[in-house]
């Protein structure tokens, strides 16, 4: 309740746009809310996983939760800024969920980051893959690191988990991408990704125009560069 209090605190001041639009806040809390879920529902297949196989700990296979998920889509639908808020909410309730509470938060503090900082790079889905492969890279880094600290690098199950972080970081690719139209939709919230897809000069409709009615494309090209400006 505190950390959801401080993040009102600071739409309120810093975010009045969001504040402002119903459906914005609304999106926030889904995607939070979402990635919570998300967290605990891999946490409980983790723990199957263990149960049903037995050779590997849960902690190895919660490695391969896409922690990054809430900050990917808050970067691609909302800003930055909200992206980091989401990044760090997520990072504290992570760790408050799972065991060794530090690993786990500093992967998806990482992680996070990694997201929100290639905001500007979202503009095709395959930009989407290419970020969760290095939000993979930077999980298997993390992990290296931290068994290089407690002595497990070369352990059989230490290598077991750098590829289940690696795979947690395509997983957040895979989900993004599933989830992404849906709630563009549900919104009717414009992504960078769907504005460029719309403009797509090779669509059959804007052919079509071009052949037909070179007068309005003509215009309608003049036009959306003086909006963009």
């Amino acid at each position: 309740s505190l950390a959801l209090a401080l993040v009102s605190i600071y739409l309120l001041r810093f975010k009045i746009k969001i504040t402002e639009s119903p459906r914005r806040v609304i999106l926030l809390g889904v995607i939070l809310l979402g990635t919570m879920l998300l967290v605990q529902g891999s946490m409980q297949m983790g723990l199957a996983f263990t149960e049903t196989i037995g050779n590997v700990q849960a902690r190895s296979y919660f490695h391969a939760i896409p922690f990054a998920t809430g900050a990917m889509l808050a970067a691609i639908l909302l800003d930055f800024e909200i992206a980091i808020v989401v990044t760090a909410l997520t990072a504290f309730l992570s760790g408050l969920v799972l065991p060794q509470a530090f690993s786990f938060s500093l992967i998806t503090l990482i992680g996070g980051l990694v997201t929100s900082f290639r905001i500007r790079s979202y503009r095709r889905r395959s930009s989407i893959l290419l970020t969760a492969l290095l939000v993979g890279l930077a999980n298997a880094t993390i992990i290296v690191a931290l068994h290089m600290i407690e002595g497990q690098l070369f352990s059989s199950e230490g290598w077991f988990t750098v590829i289940m972080g690696l795979v947690g970081g395509l997983l957040t690719g895979i989900v993004v991408s599933a989830v992404l139209p849906i709630l563009e939709s549900l919104f009717k919230i414009a992504s960078d990704i769907k504005l460029l897809e719309l403009s797509d000069l090779n669509h059959p409709l804007m052919r079509q125009l071009v052949m037909n009615s070179p007068g309005t494309y003509h215009h309608s090209v003049v036009v959306s560069n003086l909006s963009e400006e």
